[in-house]
């Protein structure tokens, strides 16, 4: 399952880097990259670049010690809005999306929406595990929050 990483990396740093990756439907994939920075009492955007298509450009636009929140989206992710409970674990709630699915196999986030709805996101760990170890190479492995889907407004908001 996938856990919020925590905000203490990005509240002693003064710039942070934010990175979409959306999965195509060709297996490639498209990098999206923001570079905030604290001034004074304002956040100004130091970099950004659109259209990345690969791991060792993305490179060339960031620090690999800033911060970094990953939002992973487009093909092979799936989000439903389910029916939560206080005993529903990350199996029963991956089964309300994929009935009969094995837990071993995918990776789930839940976004609570009120106390008894949540929207969950799904992805096959593999290709999960695919993405960190491309980050991994390239020794970005500053990740302070990582995200499926649109659900980071939720933590802006």
């Amino acid at each position: 399952m996938l856990k919020k990483f925590g905000l203490e990396n990005i509240n002693k740093s003064k710039s942070v880097t934010g990175i979409e990756i959306i999965l195509l439907p060709d297996a490639s994939y498209e990098i999206n990259v923001v570079v905030l920075k604290k001034e004074k009492a304002s956040i100004v955007t130091e970099k950004q670049k659109e259209g990345i298509r690969d791991f060792d450009e993305l490179l060339t636009y960031i620090d690999a010690k800033l911060p970094l929140i990953v939002l992973l989206n487009g093909k092979g992710i799936i989000h439903k809005k389910v029916n939560f409970g206080e005993n529903d674990t990350s199996a029963t709630l991956l089964n309300k999306v994929l009935p009969n699915a094995n837990l071993t196999e995918f990776s789930i986030q839940q976004t609570l929406i009120n106390p008894t709805q949540a929207f969950v996101s799904v992805i096959r760990t593999n290709i999960l595990n695919d993405i960190i170890e491309e980050l991994s190479k390239r020794k970005l492995t500053s990740i302070s929050e990582f995200y499926l889907g649109p659900f980071v407004i939720n933590n802006l908001l």
